[in-house]
């Protein structure tokens, strides 16, 4: 006795390349199928394209190459056939694209680059037949052996580029670039081998310069790295140099705190008790609180028990004439306060050296008290 088999559903179908054999897959679970059957509609105008069964007990049906045009949309349907010739009803219409396969690469950069300096600059070379628009990129950076080491925010607008900085020299990189369509075609550059070899700068020397007399220009180098920075909204102003925000927040990004690291952050009018500076990673975290009466810097880790603190200075007492007042004993008279002073610049430096931290807290400009 015949029966009606379960209707299969067909997965999700990224836009199809038109030059190429394409397969649909699709779910079933009744009983084993010997045959499917599909049917593909013009979208446009309701002709039918194509329909046709394929012998297979496989959940999936083979497009044959060259039977779609690019730049079309089509509706999908799948039937099933079991041994005993019983059938399905067709599955509900799957709406999917085609296209011819697009152009992704990143500019300018073939394997196996030498890089010469200590940052790069990756940008998409993108082109598609019918004008298919880029949705998204991302680019990866990888260390040597292929393992991820930085990637880019998702980039959904504008010139579709990123830096990487901080390379180290006599080093092996791969760099990728990951993205999609807005039809959802999936692109992906593959990994792009480069190597970095360049003369470093003294750590000591911030400029050099190199008259390139035959050339007649002076060549200028610098050891100052620009690191890369967003702020998240517009409640921020900059006067005398000063950065002050309010309900924002300052990120940076082409660096990481690996190895031995010395960080120095200058601010005031800073919340007590609350984050004030963090790793993206939130691996470690810098605030300011109060421990009986007196301030303090702390350093909390993540994943971990350990916390440092470093005491806020207190004022100097000197005189009119800016003399500090010292004891009999040469000692400074220093002054004890309950209140935490906003008002002035201080220094919040941040090492680690061999996996061990310290922190120090110091104003810019020691404060003295006049009598």
């Amino acid at each position: 006795m015949s029966r009606i088999l379960q209707t299969p559903s067909v997965h999700r179908i990224t836009p199809l390349p038109p030059n190429l054999e394409n397969t649909i897959e699709f779910s079933y679970t009744d009983t084993q199928t010997v045959k499917n059957r599909a049917i593909i509609t013009d979208n446009s105008n309701g002709e039918i394209i194509y329909d046709k069964a394929q012998n297979t007990r496989e959940l999936k049906h083979i497009i044959p190459a060259n039977t779609l045009t690019p730049g079309k949309n089509y509706l999908l349907r799948i039937q099933v056939f079991d041994s005993d010739n019983n059938s399905s009803n067709l599955s509900d219409q799957t709406l999917f694209y085609c296209y011819s396969p697009p152009v992704f690469l990143i500019k300018d950069l073939p394997n196996k680059s030498v890089l010469s300096k200590a940052n790069v600059v990756l940008s998409i070379d993108y082109t598609q037949s019918e004008e298919e628009q880029l949705k998204n990129v991302q680019f990866i950076k990888y260390s040597y052996d292929k393992t991820p080491i930085a990637k880019s925010p998702m980039i959904y607008t504008g010139l579709f580029s990123y830096e990487f900085c901080t390379l180290e020299n006599n080093s092996t990189y791969f760099f990728r670039a990951v993205g999609e369509t807005i039809h959802g075609i999936p692109l992906d550059t593959g990994y792009i081998e480069v190597s970095t070899q360049f003369e470093t700068i003294p750590t000591n020397i911030v400029f050099t310069l190199e008259n390139m007399y035959c050339e007649g220009y002076i060549e200028f180098i610098s050891n100052i790295i620009i690191v890369p920075y967003k702020i998240e909204n517009d409640n921020y102003k900059i006067e005398d140099g000063l950065l002050t925000m309010w309900d924002n927040a300052l990120t940076y990004w082409g660096f990481s705190l690996e190895g031995d690291f010395a960080l120095f952050i200058e601010a005031k009018k800073l919340p007590l008790n609350k984050t004030f500076f963090t790793t993206n990673d939130n691996l470690l975290s810098l605030s300011i609180v109060e421990v009986c009466g007196e301030f303090y810097c702390r350093l909390t880790l993540k994943d971990s028990d350990y916390k440092l603190y470093a005491p806020f200075p207190t004022p100097i007492l000197g005189t009119d004439d800016k003399r500090i007042i010292v004891t009999g004993l040469n000692q400074y008279i220093e002054l004890v306060s309950t209140i935490y002073d906003d008002e002035h610049l201080f220094v919040f430096e941040l090492k680690r050296k061999n996996g061990y931290y310290t922190l120090k807290v110091y104003q810019r400009k020691e404060t003295e008290v006049s009598v």
